[in-house]
């Protein structure tokens, strides 16, 4: 594949050291199936001596299968139980980790170290890269990928930050008065001396923060965007907060209104007219088989959102309470996603399903809604071709990967039943698990 060859070249590397004298240490970061950000830090002696050699960097078995909840299965699947992987830079993804100068910040991919079928079995960012490449070869498709990330600051409580000024609604000038706003100073200049444009930053919702950065085409908006939660979570510590991505941060909150953070991708396309019809109705054809990754938790499901348009297949112009919102034509914002997905995996997915779209040239049989979604009838909906419930449990949403033959076909078997042992696990874990309990496990990794 021409991008893995040319984006793992090693000699990427030796010219961004030579430019950059003050890296020690290289983080090497993958992102595992549970949405974790994972990572080994080596020292730029050895990552030398490594990539010199032609070698890669190994690690056990296990490192996509951990989950959030803790717990762990008796058995890994076959295919991945005796196996050692290999993180393999995409060296595109090299850049100066501005959060911590004298470190280099790289994405891998993750590769079998021994001889298989497929070596890139169990790596998401290698299948969005053979999507990618579909989409040029057989569409001649450019995308663009931006982010909207929502989240949540906390104190040492693991508590909502205390303040005199807290954010209290959408827009609101109320809690951007105080030391927040030194902070998200930071983020933006942080980000720019990173090249990753940021937009704006808000007050969303009672304790609730957004910042929005700037559309990529889909690869290096997942790594940049890996990068940025990170420099999000680690500025946000030097100035006495935790910030969470969580979904559900806070679950007494005596107010009685409490955040629920989503990570919104907004996406867009080349080509206007018919085909971007096209590309929304693939997409909308396969939106039950693009929950279990979009919404790849338990609290997903909890998500307030989902009481509304979130459980039905739909769209609509400028609607916040569907699943898909069109910005302007071929310009669309996915509602039904949070940070605790692999956005390499969602994305993928995603645009398989807009690309099916175009090929088969899939009427966009759904109407647009132009209402809330509670203010229409079930026979306004159905005629509006609005019909289709999504999944609205983790449990409901695996099932509809285990028996999607579609998801088999594009993930391989092998990634697919790894995938589904992983939510499988969560799903029995946190249903039976105290609330409070719940919310810190989620909080500990997002």
């Amino acid at each position: 594949m021409d991008y893995f060859h040319d984006a793992t070249h090693a000699s990427h590397f030796e010219g961004f050291i030579s430019e950059n004298p003050q890296i020690e240490f290289v983080r090497h970061v993958y992102i595992d199936f549970s949405g974790i950000v994972r990572m080994r830090i080596l020292t730029v002696e050895y990552s030398s001596k490594l990539y010199r050699s032609g070698r890669s960097y190994g690690c056990g078995p296990a490192l996509m299968m951990f989950n959030v909840s803790g717990t762990s299965e008796a058995k890994l699947p076959r295919p991945v139980k005796h196996q050692k992987f290999d993180l393999v830079p995409d060296w595109t993804s090299l850049r100066v980790c501005e959060f911590a100068p004298a470190h280099a910040w790289v994405m891998c991919f993750v590769r079998a170290a021994e001889e298989t079928a497929d070596p890139f079995f169990v790596c998401p960012k290698f299948l969005l890269a053979k999507v990618l490449e579909r989409a040029r070869a057989e569409a001649d498709l450019d995308v663009l990928i931006g982010f909207e990330i929502e989240f949540t600051l906390l104190d040492s409580t693991l508590q909502v930050a205390k303040s005199l000024d807290v954010p209290q609604g959408f827009n609101s000038a109320s809690g951007l008065r105080d030391e927040k706003v030194a902070f998200f100073e930071e983020v933006v200049r942080a980000l720019r001396r990173s090249r990753i444009g940021v937009t704006h930053f808000h007050v969303e919702c009672f304790h609730e923060l957004e910042i929005a950065t700037d559309p990529f085409p889909p690869m290096e908006a997942v790594d940049n965007l890996i990068y940025t939660l990170e420099l999000i979570r680690t500025i946000a510590l030097r100035h006495g907060y935790k910030a969470t991505m969580s979904i559900l941060p806070v679950t007494d909150d005596p107010t009685g209104v409490a955040p629920a953070n989503q990570l919104q991708p907004h996406f867009s396309i080349s080509k206007k007219g018919p085909t971007a019809d096209h590309f929304l109705a693939g997409i909308l054809t396969r939106v039950d088989e693009i929950t279990p990754f979009a919404m790849s938790s338990y609290d997903s499901y909890l998500n307030p959102f989902v009481d509304h348009g979130g459980y039905y297949a739909s769209w609509g112009t400028e609607n916040r309470d569907v699943v898909v919102r069109r910005v302007e034509d071929s310009h669309w914002e996915f509602r039904i996603s949070d940070a605790t997905n692999n956005f390499y995996l969602t994305l993928a997915v995603m645009l398989s399903a807009g690309l099916d779209g175009i090929r088969d040239k899939t009427a966009l049989t759904w109407g647009d809604l132009r209402l809330d979604f509670k203010d229409y009838t079930k026979e306004e909906l159905a005629a509006l071709g609005v019909t289709k419930r999504l999944p609205t449990s983790l449990r409901l949403a695996v099932d509809v990967l285990r028996e999607s033959e579609y998801l088999e076909g594009l993930l391989g078997k092998e990634m697919k039943s790894a995938y589904i042992l992983v939510k499988d696990t969560d799903e029995r874990a946190f249903s039976s698990m105290r609330e409070e309990e719940k919310r810190l496990q989620f909080i500990k990794h997002f």
